[in-house]
């Protein structure tokens, strides 16, 4: 991983840190959970590396935890999720407007 990307990820690990004890089963805490993971994901690190052209589909389909196997209307849901999860975190909102755009068969 570049500086620039361990950096940001050790800087959003520690000021999660402080509020994963008193968040655990809400909402929010899965949220924030669901961020963390989609940030230490194969696509985040090789997208914040500068490595996007080695971005793959499995890497696309660990960021959004699906497969070729969720039905479209689960995928749909899924996906809704995501959006959610990325809004307001321009580290993840990012990898995510590249995957859209790298694997917009898979949204149809």
């Amino acid at each position: 991983m570049a500086p620039g990307g361990m950096k940001l990820v050790l800087r959003l690990g520690q000021a999660w840190s402080a509020e994963d004890h008193a968040r655990t089963g809400s909402v929010r805490g899965a949220l924030e959970s669901e961020q963390r993971r989609m940030l230490r994901s194969s696509a985040a690190t090789k997208y914040h590396a500068g490595s996007q052209a080695e971005i793959t589909k499995t890497d696309f389909e660990r960021f959004a935890r699906v497969n070729e196997y969720f039905p479209p209307q689960v995928r749909r849901e899924r996906f809704s999720v995501i959006e959610n999860a990325v809004e307001g975190v321009e580290e993840l909102r990012v990898v995510w407007l590249l995957l859209k755009d790298q694997f917009r068969d898979e949204f149809e």
